[in-house]
């Protein structure tokens, strides 16, 4: 049940993101480059997609710096929210953090400080495999993107 849970939260993640850059009236191209980056592989998923949507220099420095610093949060944080929220299952744990973590290092970070808490080495490689997962919409996202912006 691993892979409706990435597509149901890539969708939600990749509109509640391009909502809240309209609502703070971002622009178009920054919120396109913070809406990857959350909802798809983080720093990697912004650097492939800022060229293909002609996205400025400034555009990807600054989507990248958002999705570092929350992503940095959810690494100390999210372990321990996992935990509590999910009664000590690994499994859940794992796919939550492989879901809500933005970057690939920040989800094995995440997932690593999980299993040195809680002694559940279970999470680390599910949250390692959904987050894997999750970069996949790479190959969906960027074309659809470059066409988009084009």
């Amino acid at each position: 049940y691993g892979i409706p849970i990435v597509i149901v939260c890539f969708l939600s993640s990749l509109l509640i993101t391009t909502r809240i850059g309209r609502w703070l009236e971002l622009p178009e191209r920054l919120t396109a480059l913070i809406a990857v980056g959350t909802s798809i592989c983080g720093v990697s998923a912004i650097v492939a997609t800022g060229p293909s949507i002609h996205a400025d220099d400034e555009e990807v420095a600054y989507a990248v710096a958002v999705i570092t610093v929350f992503g940095l949060a959810a690494t100390i944080s999210y372990p321990y929210i996992a935990h509590a929220v999910f009664s000590g299952d690994a499994l859940q744990a794992g796919l939550f953090l492989g879901t809500a973590v933005h970057d690939t290092s920040q989800v094995v970070g995440a997932a690593k400080v999980y299993v040195d808490a809680f002694s559940a080495p279970l999470a680390l490689d599910v949250a390692t495999v959904t987050k894997l997962v999750r970069n996949l919409l790479m190959a969906l996202a960027i074309p659809y993107l470059a066409f988009r912006f084009g």
